[in-house]
């Protein structure tokens, strides 16, 4: 009997081991190599010195054209978007962006009624995933702890390993797509914007959103707690912050039973923060269904047109 359990202590020990090197290995390759998904993209740029930058979800990266802006201003811009990124995202890819040597001047940060309720509005509201070899850092544990479940955030902690088993088939991906050299979405090329592609023009359906939106949306605390952490971050490094909205289809401003809120508290945190506040919802460019893909998201020939007019106020700001 003693035999057998000095066996399977030793094979255990081994197996831990194994799964440590394991471990180790991957945090080491997402923070340096990784680039194929947006956030590693984002999070593994290095001492690069911007004007302005662009970040919030897929209304900043799809929607927001840094290279109109850069046409238009002669500045030099970066999108750090990420579609379906809540407020708690945005803010360690941000932090992470600026800790491995990357400046810029000013922060425009895309606001809107989904992203202060994003569990309401995004399939996947903390993109913890990406985040896992960061959890040495105290700065992220926090932000994690307050957005996963107790027993997954203390399981990772104390014993790391086991944070890659749950998400074993992505890793893998990532590493068989490092390993062959294959090219995604080439991010250096369009300066970390995504433009959707010009389709047939956009027929509104009240019916279909009628049916298929969720429950009441509200403002979440959660949101607007990360919203106003991001804002203070980036003041407190001297960067300063713009925020804006960016178009969406005119109609769709009826069935957001949010929108009264949402306006009013933008007013409330650009007063407050002292910050300027740009809302494209209802401009011109919102009545023409030919410049959206869907409700919310511009298509490429209405980002570059709305681009063209953010880029007047990324030249006022800097």
């Amino acid at each position: 009997m003693g035999k057998l359990f000095l066996k399977l202590a030793t094979l255990g020990a081994i197996v831990l081991t194994v799964m440590y090197f394991i471990t180790g290995f991957l945090d080491w390759l997402s923070t340096e190599s990784f680039r194929l998904e947006k956030p590693f993209w984002v999070m593994n740029q290095r001492g690069k010195s911007y004007d302005f930058a662009v970040i919030g979800s897929s209304r900043a990266e799809n929607c927001t054209d840094v290279r109109t802006i850069e046409k238009v201003t002669g500045k030099k811009g970066v999108n750090l978007g990420v579609q379906g990124a809540c407020f708690a995202d945005n803010l360690i890819m941000f932090r992470r962006f600026l800790n491995n040597g990357n400046s810029t001047r000013v922060l425009l940060l895309e606001v809107d009624e989904y992203a202060l309720d994003s569990r309401n509005s995004f399939l996947d509201p903390f993109k913890v995933q990406f985040y896992l070899p960061y959890l040495d850092d105290q700065w992220v544990q926090q932000i994690v702890a307050d957005n996963i479940s107790g027993t997954r955030y203390h399981l990772w902690r104390w014993l790391p390993p086991t944070k890659y088993i749950e998400y074993n088939t992505m890793y893998l991906t990532y590493c068989l797509q490092h390993g062959l050299g294959m090219m995604g979405f080439d991010f250096d090329k369009t300066g970390g914007s995504r433009l959707e592609a010009n389709q047939a023009p956009f027929v509104f359906d009240a019916a279909w959103v009628i049916k298929n939106r969720k429950k009441e949306k509200t403002i979440d605390g959660k949101d607007l707690k990360y919203l106003n952490r991001l804002i203070s971050y980036a003041s407190e490094r001297g960067v300063k912050v713009l925020l804006y909205t960016a178009p969406q289809y005119h109609e769709k401003l009826k069935y957001l039973e949010n929108h009264r809120d949402f306006l009013a508290k933008m007013e409330e945190i650009s007063h407050s923060c002292n910050i300027g506040y740009c809302n494209y919802e209802y401009d011109d460019l919102t009545r023409d269904p030919a410049l959206f893909t869907d409700a919310s998201h511009m298509n490429a020939k209405g980002t570059v047109l709305f681009s063209t007019k953010l880029a007047e106020e990324v030249r006022k700001a800097l």
